[in-house]
């Protein structure tokens, strides 16, 4: 199971932003359980999901559960600044789900 993060040009996946395993999904969790809980939109291995905006929601909603988080793990910061980057330079992004991978 994996999840790619891509820059979303011209509708199509474009240059590949951070790959996520297994074990760093299961660190990301909380905060996609998070983000659809405020935007209505599922991330997960099972689907690909485009985001042509509310990466400010998305941020915040890392920055939340890293602030409640005791042990902030590498993925989560890696995850938050690309996330920041993207939002600075108005790119969207898409995930694309593996499940298989």
């Amino acid at each position: 199971m994996s999840l790619e993060l891509f820059e979303l040009k011209r509708s199509r996946p474009g240059k590949l932003l951070l790959y996520i395993n297994s074990e760093q999904y299961y660190d990301l969790v909380d905060i996609f359980e998070l983000y659809h809980l405020k935007s209505g939109i599922i991330i997960d291995p099972y689907s690909d999901t485009k985001l042509n905006s509310g990466l400010s929601v998305f941020i915040n909603c890392v920055l939340e559960i890293m602030d409640l988080s005791n042990n902030i793990k590498p993925i989560q910061q890696e995850f938050l600044s690309i996330l920041q980057a993207a939002e600075s330079e108005n790119r969207n992004i898409i995930f694309l789900g593996g499940e298989y991978c």
